[in-house]
């Protein structure tokens, strides 16, 4: 019989503390973990993707600003849900507020659309 573990540990982020630095979270969604088992986690409310290499203390955004601010250009994110990685380690952003699928070729700094049209401007 297999039984579920009921002591979990941490690998990302602080329990019970939301911001905006390279060690917090602020509602993460979505998350793929790699081959080489680096974790890639949708940040929602802090509009990016952060990468997480196993036993890292901080992670690094390799989508969105890393100051968590939103926006609808091609550096941009406004509150990705989900996302997937391919083989070279290209990201495929599930960008819900922005109303499409962004692809961010591994290594680059913007990405592109590859399905939906913003269609209004969202103002803060």
């Amino acid at each position: 019989m297999l039984r579920w573990n009921q002591s979990g540990i941490t690998v990302a982020g602080i329990v019970a503390k939301s911001g905006n630095t390279s060690n917090l979270f602020n509602r993460p969604h979505g998350l793929v973990i790699d081959f080489s088992t680096t974790l890639y986690i949708a940040d929602r409310h802090n509009h990016r993707i952060q990468k997480w290499p196993m036993n890292a203390l901080t992670g690094i955004t390799i989508a969105g600003q890393a100051n968590g601010t939103a926006g609808p250009s091609v550096s941009d994110l406004d509150r990705p849900t989900d996302l997937a990685i391919d083989s070279t380690g290209n990201v495929y952003i599930a960008d819900s507020w922005n109303h499409r699928i962004q692809f961010w070729e591994n290594g680059t700094s913007q990405g592109s659309t590859i399905a939906g049209i913003i269609t209004f401007t969202i103002l803060y």
